[in-house]
C-alpha cells in the first residue's frame, strides 16, 4: 500500500512538470534590435579590416622595395629597413589581436542588453505560465507533445507581434 502511494505521488509530480521551449535563433532574427546591432558590428568590423589591409599593404610595399633594392643599399639602410619591416610585422600582429578583442567587446556591448532583455522576458513568461523548465528548441532533436512552444508568448512580451 505504501509503495502504491509513493508511485502515485511520483507520477503526479511528473505530471505536474510543465515544459516550454522556444527557438532563440528564430526569435533573435526577428528582432529589430538585433538587426541594428548586426549592422553596427559589421560596420565596426569593416573599419578594422580596412585599417588592417592598409597595414598589410604598407608592409608588402616596403618588403617589395627591400627585395628589389636591398642589394644596392648600404648596410645601415638595409638594417634600418629590416628593423622597420620587423616592427611592421609586430604592429600588424598586435593590431590583429587588439581588433579581435575590441570586436568581441563591441559584440558584448551591443548584444548583451538584447540577450538580457530576452532572458528576462523568457523568465517572465515562465513565471506567469508556471513552467518548470524552458528549453532552447534550436538545439533540440525531439520535442514531445506535452511541451509548449512559448515563442509566441515571448514575442508578445517583446512587442514583436
Amino acid at each position: 500500500m505504501l509503495l502504491f502511494a509513493i508511485a502515485v505521488m511520483a507520477i503526479s509530480q511528473a505530471d505536474a512538470q510543465k515544459i516550454g521551449y522556444l527557438n532563440t535563433n528564430e526569435l533573435l532574427v526577428q528582432m529589430p534590435e538585433v538587426k541594428k546591432a548586426d549592422s553596427v558590428l559589421n560596420q565596426y568590423a569593416e573599419e578594422m579590416q580596412k585599417i588592417y589591409a592598409a597595414y598589410v599593404m604598407e608592409y608588402q610595399q616596403k618588403l617589395a622595395d627591400y627585395q628589389n633594392n636591398a642589394a644596392s643599399w648600404s648596410e645601415v639602410k638595409r638594417e634600418s629597413v629590416e628593423k622597420d619591416l620587423g616592427n611592421l610585422q609586430i604592429r600588424i600582429s598586435d593590431f590583429e589581436k587588439e581588433s579581435n578583442d575590441k570586436l568581441e567587446a563591441k559584440k558584448e556591448e551591443l548584444y548583451g542588453p538584447i540577450l538580457d532583455n530576452v532572458k528576462a522576458k523568457i523568465k517572465l513568461v515562465g513565471d506567469e505560465n508556471k513552467f518548470t523548465t524552458i528549453l532552447d528548441g534550436s538545439a533540440m532533436l525531439y520535442v514531445g507533445t506535452d511541451a509548449v512552444d512559448i515563442l509566441p508568448l515571448v514575442k508578445k512580451k517583446l512587442g514583436l507581434q
